[in-house]
């Protein structure tokens, strides 16, 4: 990210809105650093958006102030034209976008965007692809900050950038795979899977439910280099695929899901897509259909090939709390599904102290073993929330990698001990590592055990003191 840059375009929005957080408003202002940046793109012959000569001459008549209409009329005839001749990419971002409307509701709003587009001209996204990417990347972290403060009321987080490239690792993503994110957000898992594991925008698929969320989510994805991810403004539990097949599942799912239970687990274990006809080898005894999905979890493993990972985010109740949590538990674990839960730092999430895990599930485990992997101390601290850096991402996927039990960070667990009377399907990775996980007698059976016998001991002891 170039620090200057995200100062730069921060301050000047900032000097722009006035107070309060106008989203309309912020998309305009989204929409004209886009038309800078594709007119910078195409000077240095960098873009991979095919745009017509025209269409940048006007845009370049915009920034160079030599206007023959009001501004109003040639930015909104430049969106237009971009909208109807790319509809792949320029659409989703510019559909909604009518300068003249914005002008009409606030007057004085005209004059402000005259003298931003004098100011934005003396900057530039850049002259190599290093340097749009880290412009890019500055662009998405004021897109971060705006929904921090226009959202945050309303309960919505967004996934940080470092907590994304996380999942992507764990998820073993590849360039010819295939991901899927059925609650975008921001889009940063998917960006995130393009940058750290090459996945074109062209195998990246989506669903946003909320209008704002999913506008800024294509800005994102633009300013990010990856305007070709199909996102779709959608409700994915409601507008699934009513017959799905090998061909139309993914590699990959990467998500965080709603914390609310009524959204993220089913009504009952049975309604999870294993007992409605995936059978434990992938193979399907019937087709799925409905007409909608019952949570986010049956709707990622209906959408995980055979041989796939999922990553998701989960709250750290659903871990270890009894009633539908447990027997969803109970159904992952014995049909082999869960392959890592990860703790993560507390305070991760702006605005929000909810403490949350990491699940990956895999459809082709190799063994029936579990790792469970304590990385609520990698981060650095922050006033505002604590940040995960690239060193302790690193430092969690190769733990992860090794697969097996690390003092105090991690622990490798069999099928029998999640199983077992005591631990009874518990997935809190605390309860697992520490010295009593590494130490000769983790199994808390043994060590009740133990204590009935130095009970007796001091018993007898006590009682040779008595005579």
């Amino acid at each position: 990210m170039n620090e200057e840059f995200t100062i730069t375009i921060t301050d000047l929005y900032r000097r722009w809105k006035g107070r309060g957080h106008d989203t309309n408003l912020f998309m305009h202002y989204l929409t004209l650093l886009a038309l800078k940046r594709l007119r910078d793109t195409s000077v240095i012959h960098t873009s991979t958006l095919t745009i017509e000569p025209a269409v940048l001459q006007d845009a370049e008549a915009v920034f160079s102030g030599y206007r023959q209409k009001t501004l109003a009329a040639q930015l909104d005839g430049i969106v237009a034209r971009l909208a109807t001749q790319q509809e792949a990419w320029a659409k989703p971002l510019f559909h909604h976008i009518s300068f003249r409307k914005l002008f009409t509701k606030n007057p004085e709003q005209e004059e402000k965007i005259d003298r931003f587009i004098e100011s934005i001209n003396t900057i530039s996204f850049g002259r190599s692809a290093e340097e749009l990417k880290e412009t890019g990347a500055s662009v998405g972290y004021l897109i971060e900050k705006f929904s921090e403060e226009s959202f945050h009321k309303e309960g919505f987080l967004y996934t940080p950038r470092s907590l994304a490239r996380l999942m992507v690792q764990l998820a073993g993503l590849q360039a010819n795979h295939t991901v899927y994110d059925p609650a975008c957000g921001l889009g940063n898992m998917l960006i995130q899977a393009g940058l750290a594991a090459g996945v074109p925008d062209s195998q990246m698929h989506g669903n946003e439910i909320d209008n704002h969320y999913w506008q800024l989510c294509q800005f994102n994805l633009f300013f990010s280099d990856f305007p070709f991810a199909k996102v779709e403004q959608a409700d994915s539990l409601k507008n699934h695929k009513r017959l799905r097949t090998e061909e139309s599942q993914y590699d990959c799912v990467l998500c965080q899901p709603p914390f609310e239970s009524t959204r993220l687990l089913p009504e009952s274990a049975e309604a999870l897509p294993i007992a409605a006809g995936i059978t434990r080898s992938g193979k399907r005894s019937a087709a799925m259909s409905g007409s909608a999905e019952s949570s986010f979890l049956t709707h990622i493993l209906n959408n995980l090939k055979k041989g796939g990972k999922a990553a998701l985010i989960v709250p750290h109740g659903v871990l270890f709390k009894s009633g539908i949590a447990y027997q969803v538990r109970r159904r992952l674990v014995d049909l082999n599904l869960i392959e890592t839960v990860i703790d993560l730092p507390p305070n991760i999430f702006y605005s929000c102290k909810v403490n949350a895990s990491v699940l990956v599930l895999s459809k082709d485990k190799p063994h029936q073993d579990f790792l469970f992997i304590d990385a609520s101390r990698h981060f650095e601290p922050d006033r505002r929330r604590n940040k995960m850096r690239q060193c302790h991402i690193d430092q969690i996927v190769d733990i992860y990698r090794q697969f097996g039990t690390v003092d105090g960070i991690s622990f490798r667990a069999s099928l029998e001990e999640l199983q077992d009377d005591v631990n009874d399907y518990n997935l809190n990775a605390k309860r697992y590592i520490g010295r009593l996980a590494t130490s000769p007698s983790s199994n808390v059976a043994s060590l009740r055990k133990e204590l009935t016998e130095l009970s007796g001991r001091w018993q007898h002891i006590q009682q040779q003191l008595d005579n």
